[in-house]
């Protein structure tokens, strides 16, 4: 594999793999398994909604938040207009 990177991120890596006593390759592996390990247990069991919300069902997924976020946002701008017409 061939990794293209800027000769000042390089130089950095290269510091922090000499500080860390390992190779630039076995630094770059050390951080990618880090980063990868860190999204897995990012992704773990959501948590509830708490507090004075915790009555309400909060979405599983972002696409869910979003098309109930878009759907609210459609309903209040017709709202806004027609107010805006009464007046």
């Amino acid at each position: 594999m061939t990794l293209r990177i800027e000769p000042e991120l390089l130089e950095q890596l290269r510091a922090v793999a000499k500080a860390e006593r390992r190779s630039v390759s076995a630094q770059m592996l050390f951080l990618v398994r880090r980063e990868l390990g860190a999204k897995a247990r990012r992704r773990r069991k959501p948590l509830p909604t708490l507090g004075w919300l915790s009555h309400l069902r909060a979405p599983r997924e972002l696409k869910e938040f979003r098309r109930v976020r878009r759907s609210l946002t459609r309903e209040l701008e017709t709202r806004l207009r027609r107010h805006a017409k009464v007046k």
